[in-house]
């Protein structure tokens, strides 16, 4: 039997909840030994705004550091590799966690930046992953990942948090072999020793970072990572067989998901439930103008949530529709292996990203990976006769060339944040 505790945060009393949460787990199966080294491991996909519920708030993190302070560690890291195309150091400085970090005394590490290929040999989609040395050294790990939904696997708790300790080619890797299985692969060969879910906002709707705060208002703890994401399941009104990679973990034997083999203390299931908007996403119906196609292939969520973003904003100033009356039709290529039989006769096609680095030559290619948005837009207009907002084209293709031509792990671009104690 499993343990999950929730606890509702009142009067924002945000380390209350966390210290509830973890004492109402009861005597750890793993106790932190005197002087372990200890990562705290948010969830700080990109530089978003913790209030929004797409990051990991501090508050959560600071109370786990003087936890584990007082369970005797020797060294406190709070660390996380933000997605592919972001920087964590942007993350840490947006959210507050420099002064956050100096104030418990832990030391912020970036985890893109030291990655060691590591064997996963109970893998079916991976054999190797290029895992942070920071993750692989520490004694005790705490996973801290937000109550959210995501739109390409459903939500995004305590397994799937795992990949922040990849590298970006680490990150990209397990969206091309197949996200889910890949997840749990993953899974095999780190797993945390406990884990608090940051519920204080929670995400719903277009996550990672596109949905809407949910307020959800708790703080959910356990030792079992997909007991604990099956009870987050259940709170977002969704249950976890929903969501392939649990089902998956479940089936490997990492931990239950059926209500009768974990035992929820704290708040009571059902009267923290409230359904959270569920993070499917359709190009096509966001940007929902005549004349405009996309065609998806093979992809991470980094293409996916830049177009995203890049057409709603010009959606909502009208741009969108006023450059698909013109120039239509117009189509979107992104992805590998994207299905070319769909592009109409006498459409301008214009290909997205990495991936389709190979048709630049096939008509008006946006580079990058992710793309940025400012070269989405612009090229967008470009190719409705429409003259350019951002930089000229020989100054950010420069750039993006470089970024997509070369794996972003050998760069040197992500440097470690360290502050000592």
């Amino acid at each position: 039997m499993e343990t999950v505790a929730i606890e509702k945060v009142r009067e924002g009393q945000v380390e209350k909840a966390v210290r509830r949460s973890i004492a109402g787990l009861g005597p750890l199966p793993k106790p932190m030994a005197p002087g372990a080294r200890v990562l705290i491991k948010p969830n700080l996909v990109g530089a978003f705004d913790w209030r929004t519920g797409a990051t990991t708030n501090p508050a959560v993190v600071e109370s786990l550091a003087e936890w584990a302070w007082e369970a005797c560690a020797a060294d406190v890291a709070i660390g996380d590799g933000s997605g592919h195309g972001q920087h964590t150091s942007d993350a840490f400085r947006l959210n507050g966690y420099e002064e956050m970090a100096r104030r418990c005394k832990a030391r912020l590490v970036d985890l893109n930046a030291d990655p060691v290929e590591v064997p996963c040999p109970q893998g079916k989609v991976v054999k190797s992953l290029p895992i942070s040395r920071t993750a692989l050294e520490a004694d005790w790990l705490i996973s801290v990942p937000v109550l959210k939904t995501h739109f390409q696997a459903g939500v995004t708790l305590s397994l799937k948090n795992m990949k922040g300790i990849l590298s970006w080619r680490g990150k990209r890797k397990l969206h091309f072999v197949g996200l889910h299985q890949a997840i749990v692969d993953l899974n095999t060969v780190m797993a945390p020793h406990l884990i608090v879910v940051d519920g204080t906002v929670g995400h719903e709707g277009l996550g990672p970072v596109m949905g809407e705060p949910a307020g959800a208002g708790l703080v959910l703890a356990g030792t079992n990572r997909v007991a604990v994401d099956a009870v987050c399941c259940r709170v977002m009104g969704m249950e976890p067989n929903e969501v392939p990679h649990i089902a998956l973990a479940a089936a490997a034997g990492m931990g239950p998901i059926q209500p009768g083999h974990i035992l929820v203390v704290g708040e009571a299931l059902e009267a923290v439930r409230r359904p959270f908007k569920r993070g499917e996403i359709n190009l096509s119906q966001v940007c929902a103008a005549p004349g405009l196609i996309v065609i998806e292939g093979t992809t991470c969520s980094g293409c996916n949530i830049s177009l995203a973003l890049a057409f709603k904003e010009m959606q909502a100033d009208g741009e969108l529709a006023h450059i698909a009356e013109r120039a239509g039709p117009l189509v979107f290529v992104y992805g590998e292996d994207a299905d070319l039989s769909r592009v109409p006769d006498g459409a301008v096609v214009l290909h997205v990203g990495k991936c389709q680095r190979e048709a630049k030559h096939l008509g008006p290619w946006v580079p990058g990976c992710p793309p940025g948005l400012s070269p989405i837009k612009d090229t967008l207009r470009e190719a409705a006769g429409f003259p350019r907002r951002g930089l000229p084209p020989e100054l950010w293709q420069e750039g993006f060339e470089d970024e997509a031509g070369a794996d972003p792990d050998d760069e040197g671009r992500a440097p470690a944040v360290s502050q000592s104690r």
